[in-house]
């Protein structure tokens, strides 16, 4: 039997109000789950040690009177969006680490590359996009992205976040594009050449939380048709072999 999918349909009805829910929730209801007791489980830290840090003040009802954790009668007594700050913090050393990683592997592979082998490049460009999917920091990511809009520190924090992955990313972009003979066109920059490889592979990395072949076969060809749409051949262009193999990708599409 087909699921009624009309807009009155119940699940629909009750879909829509789950998402005008989700959407009304705050930075600190994102994270209602994540208690000081659990974190002490995970650290080692006492609860109380926990509250502290994070600033130790009981949150507070219209009324005045303390606001409870679920209506169980536990105060939260402390600040949620700090912790979320604390978790996104975090996050930036996780994504250095992984920028680390990635670096060494592109320009081993841009090597490879320039000695007539794409399939490097190719692997690459897929570990990377494991790093995106499998981790339960992007997890993390995903819910600060979620509390950005209402919070001006956690939007302060992810603009922090992809201002250092830019700076990371910059002398890799100018390094590939030179071994591939190519120039950012009129109105684009480096920095925008990047941006759009990283949303794509972004993409794919949601994409594959649920579908594990996402992006299969198609991952250099794609990466190759974004470049190759922002940017023109420099004068010197690109080495022969350099050529042959992308005459051969372009082909291939």
């Amino acid at each position: 039997m087909t699921p009624d999918r009309t807009p009155t349909s119940t699940d629909v009805v009750i879909g829509e109000a789950a998402i005008a829910a989700v959407g009304a929730l705050t930075t600190g209801q994102l994270l209602s789950a994540v208690t000081p007791e659990r974190i002490g489980e995970l650290t080692g830290y006492s609860a109380s040690s926990i509250r502290y840090r994070l600033n130790g003040t009981s949150v507070r009802t219209a009324n005045g009177s303390p606001e409870t954790n679920g209506g169980r009668g536990r105060g939260w007594s402390f600040d949620r969006e700090r912790l979320l700050a604390c978790a996104v913090d975090a996050y930036r050393v996780h994504a250095h680490a992984a920028r680390e990683r990635a670096r060494d592997r592109y320009l081993a592979a841009l090597t490879e590359l320039g000695q007539g082998d794409p399939i490097p490049l190719e692997r690459a460009l897929d570990a990377e996009i494991r790093d995106l999917a499998e981790g339960d920091a992007e997890r993390l990511y995903l819910i600060a992205l979620a509390g950005g809009p209402q919070s001006p520190e956690i939007g302060d924090l992810l603009r922090q976040v992809e201002a250092d992955r830019r700076d990371a990313n910059r002398s890799l972009v100018h390094h590939g594009l030179s071994m591939l003979g190519r120039q950012p066109s009129a109105g684009v920059t480096a920095d925008g050449v990047a941006e759009a490889v990283n949303h794509y592979l972004r993409g794919v990395a949601f994409r594959r939380g649920f579908e594990p072949q996402a992006g299969d076969g198609i991952l250099l060809r794609a990466v190759m048709g974004l470049i190759f749409a922002l940017t023109h051949a420099t004068a010197d262009g690109a080495s022969e072999r350099i050529d042959a193999i992308l005459a051969g990708l372009a082909h291939a599409s």
